[in-house]
């Protein structure tokens, strides 16, 4: 083998045989550098085609210490071998054959864990595919339940609108139902302040309108009053039964707000009413 002649065919066979770096340089009388220039030479259109041829020439150099043979080198495509140099306790050369059916086994094992792996990739995808299956009926539902949303808002937004329009009259409703309150009021104590109520006591104590209208009479602070009348000389001469029904009158027609004129079914008792309605007149 001439390195000037050497051949991409010549190097595939040597390489095949076991040859490392050491024996093509040996064969080829060549050194490393000059044959490493010539497969780069070879393999000039590919980089990496003569990166590949030096790495399986790498290898075999490893082959070769683990082994610890010399390769055979032949100088035509016929396979020479070469006797093996002694060395001590050195392992026998394995057999073609022997390397063949342990590279099948190799390459059946290598077949196997490939199927294993292809069919657990195939498991992850069918379950990658349901997932994203899954991912998009949750999509979707979550697109239907967004649209509802939205749809929700708007009608919210609708009847907040119009409840603020009705509140909005409410309040104008209330102002001027406070106005037209207040003007009733009014009328009702000019009506009061222009009118003069009958007012009967009789001597059983009952005080009504002379007319029956239904007018609930306040009597609050007629007891104080009461105490009062006692000790006044207009009084003297009333039962205290008088003085107490002259009290509940007076407070009666004070707190009633409006002109009133007061029949009595007893005399004395008008009489003694007149009396002390004049002198509180005064007194005012």
């Amino acid at each position: 083998m001439r390195l000037k002649t050497l051949t991409a065919k010549q190097l595939k066979i040597g390489i095949k045989n076991g040859l490392n770096l050491e024996s093509f340089c040996r064969e080829c009388d060549c050194s490393e550098e000059e044959f490493t220039d010539k497969i780069k030479s070879l393999y000039n259109y590919s980089k990496k085609n003569a990166e590949d041829i030096l790495k399986q020439i790498a290898k075999n150099d490893k082959k070769c210490r683990d082994r610890r043979f010399k390769p055979v080198m032949v100088k035509t495509e016929v396979v020479m071998p070469v006797v093996a140099q002694a060395a001590p306790k050195q392992q026998p050369v394995p057999h073609p054959v022997d390397e063949l059916k342990a590279l099948k086994a190799t390459e059946k094992r290598q077949s196997g864990e490939v199927i294993k792996l292809e069919s657990r990739h195939k498991a992850l995808m069918t379950q990658h595919r349901q997932n994203i299956a899954g991912l998009r009926a949750l999509m979707d539902e979550i697109n239907s339940i967004r649209s509802s949303f939205e749809q929700k808002c708007e009608k919210y937004e609708e009847i907040a609108k119009l409840d603020n329009k009705i509140v909005r009259q409410m309040n104008e409703i209330s102002e001027i139902r406070r106005e037209k309150v207040k003007e009733l009021e009014e009328t009702r104590q000019l009506i009061l302040d222009n009118m003069t109520i009958n007012i009967c006591v009789y001597q059983d104590g009952t005080i009504t309108t002379l007319d029956e209208r239904e007018i609930v009479f306040d009597e609050s602070g007629s007891d104080e009053l009461y105490q009062k009348l006692l000790e006044t000389k207009e009084c003297e001469d009333l039962r205290v039964k008088d003085i107490k029904i002259l009290a509940r009158l007076m407070k009666a027609v004070e707190h009633l707000n409006a002109k009133a004129e007061v029949i009595c079914d007893d005399q004395k008792l008008e009489a003694v009413y007149k009396i002390l309605s004049n002198l509180k007149t005064t007194s005012t």
